[in-house]
């Protein structure tokens, strides 16, 4: 039976159980796996080259614009906890100490002033981006295949079983870890004995509970709030706002201070592009080209060593953003 499906049985699509898989991939790994010879690939070059078209298919994201989209990441988690903190500190002066709202106005202020700092620091760093030749459409291009490759990277994730099962068991653990939380405080506040109006003495065993309670609730709510296989909300955030209407906004208003200096953008769009080709032109070459021997190769075999060389590279780095981003 096992030889009859091995001559007979189609198989199915790489993209039924990894769904990330481009379909051009897709369907070269499906061409190797034809039944006759004649359907496959004439040659490995052949495979390769088809593989390389894949790669090179792909949305190219300049490393300017990649270091823009890290400044921009910050701005929405700075938002909210300065609105967070602005809200506590007028809560607990003006309410909780019964102060006058100057005195919360005063430090309110302070971290007004933060905020204000990391929204220049953003300004800036939008000008530079501008001023070196990128456009309006290229900068959200770039932030737009950036948000592509976290979801490809999370619907990696949810491709993998094992990843899945082993998620499913954390989830579970970290809900069991709320009860368990809010009974070892119990237990801890039955174990403590009031010597004052307001003072406890409490033994060691009620002080590890509560520590313990403080740990289990920390831990339990990140994990259930934060999953590797969800869109995290700071994600969301950086949708709704550096891809909507804001950002176009304040992109547009960037460019447009900008284009007095054109001939300053031109000439460091340049030098950018300039230093990039130097760098790779001087990068340290690959542990197999620096151990490949003097003897001139065949031209198709080291067309074809370079490119699986580059496939590796490539390879490597995606394993590594990958890794990263979960």
């Amino acid at each position: 039976q096992v030889l009859v499906k091995q001559l007979t049985e189609i198989l199915p699509l790489i993209t039924t159980v990894r769904t990330d898989v481009p379909t051009a991939l897709a369907d070269a790994i499906a061409r190797c796996l034809r039944k006759a010879p004649s359907e496959r690939f004439d040659t490995a070059e052949a495979f390769v080259e088809m593989v390389d078209a894949v790669r090179q298919g792909e949305p190219e994201i300049p490393t300017p614009i990649r270091l823009f989209a890290q400044e921009l990441a910050v701005v929405g988690p700075v938002l909210l906890l300065g609105a967070f903190a602005m809200w506590l500190i007028w809560l607990f002066v003006v309410q909780v100490q019964g102060w006058h709202p100057f005195d919360a106005l005063s430090q309110i202020v302070i971290v007004m002033a933060i905020i204000a700092s990391r929204l220049l620091q953003v300004w800036q760093a939008t000008r530079r981006v501008m001023l070196m030749g990128f456009s309006v459409d290229d900068v959200r291009r770039g932030l737009a295949a950036l948000m592509g490759e976290r979801a490809a990277a999370r619907a990696m994730l949810r491709a993998d079983p094992a990843f899945v099962r082993r998620r499913r068991v954390i989830f579970a653990a970290a809900v069991a870890a709320l009860p368990l939380a809010f009974l070892a405080v119990r237990l801890a506040r039955g174990l403590r004995t009031q010597v004052g109006p307001t003072a406890w003495d409490v033994p060691p065993i009620a002080q590890a509970l509560y520590f313990a309670h403080s740990v289990l609730l920390g831990v339990g709510v990140v994990t259930l709030v934060r999953s590797p296989l969800r869109m995290p909300i700071g994600e969301r955030l950086f949708r709704w706002t550096w891809l909507g209407a804001l950002g176009r906004t304040m992109l547009r208003w960037a460019q447009a201070r900008t284009d007095t200096v054109s001939g300053t953008r031109s000439a460091v769009h340049a030098d950018v592009s300039a230093r990039s080709a130097t760098a790779s032109n001087i990068a340290s070459p690959p542990m197999g080209i620096r151990d490949r021997p003097s003897a001139a190769l065949d031209p198709r075999l080291e067309a074809l060593t370079a490119r699986v060389e580059q496939l590796e590279r490539w390879r490597e780095s995606a394993r590594d953003a990958t890794n990263g981003g979960s």
